[in-house]
């Protein structure tokens, strides 16, 4: 006898509960670090605890509590690289937007410090956070190569400048520059680095173009 079909109705509700149950788990992880809790120290068996659910249900949306911080990581990657994107497909950027843009990204890279630094000290031992790290950053130097060279054709943009090096340049001043001055989280000092580095941006890309 042929099964009944699942109500299209229910199938939207369990595909919701299960959206609903990754995002706590998401967030449980994230509250964790962030609150200055260490990834080695957290258990599965903690997080099932807090989610109210099983072990073998945790199993079902993740592989393990590494491929939790995985998804947490691109996700916040995902949210600053969006911020990023306002002034990537800007045309007609000017120096006061770009300051903008540059300040919410600090201030996003600041808000997820904890989660970035236990990715990066998982990448000796976790051969998948080494690959998902290398991944994100290539994908972003290539964008950022292809935005260096649309600013060139329109002339926007230095047209003397190598775009892949230029951009592999300033990928890491964005990625690993800005993790490393945004441990001093204060309000103040995040506005200076985003001076600085809206600074170096500028007169890099734009100010002989």
């Amino acid at each position: 006898m042929t099964p009944e079909p699942v109500p299209r109705r229910e199938i939207g509700r369990r595909t919701r509960r299960r959206d609903d149950m990754r995002d706590e788990l998401l967030a449980l992880m994230g509250n964790f670090l962030e609150s200055g809790g260490d990834f080695s120290d957290l258990t599965v068996e903690q997080l099932t605890r807090e989610a109210g659910i099983s072990r073998t249900q945790f199993y079902v949306y993740f592989e393990d509590k590494g491929d939790l911080l995985h998804s947490l990581y691109l996700r916040t990657v995902a949210d600053s690289v969006g911020t990023i994107d306002e002034w990537w497909n800007d045309s007609d950027i000017d120096r006061a937007r770009l300051r903008r843009v540059i300040g919410r990204f600090v201030r996003e890279r600041a808000r997820h410090i904890m989660v970035v630094r236990a990715v990066n000290d998982s990448v000796a031992s976790d051969a998948v956070a080494r690959r998902a790290i290398e991944s994100v950053r290539q994908r972003m130097s290539d964008r950022f190569t292809s935005v260096i060279e649309a600013g060139q054709q329109s002339g926007a943009v230095d047209s003397s400048l190598d775009a892949p090096g230029t951009a592999s340049l300033l990928e890491g001043l964005l990625v690993r520059g800005v993790e490393q001055l945004v441990v001093d989280s204060r309000p103040a000092h995040l506005r200076k680095v985003a001076d600085s580095m809206t600074a170096i941006l500028w007169r890099t890309l734009y100010a002989e173009a």
